[in-house]
């Protein structure tokens, strides 16, 4: 990832295509998380 801060934001951007990080995040954790109106 690419890290730009411009005013007052921070963006993102994948240095490869999305899909080629298709899979990336497999078998993360997904319980035990805050309640989404919680999060920022």
């Amino acid at each position: 990832m690419e890290v730009i801060a411009k005013s007052g934001l921070v963006i993102l951007v994948p240095e490869r295509p999305i899909s080629a990080m298709r899979g990336f995040a497999r078998g993360i954790r997904t319980t035990g998380f805050r309640e989404k109106k919680d999060r920022f």
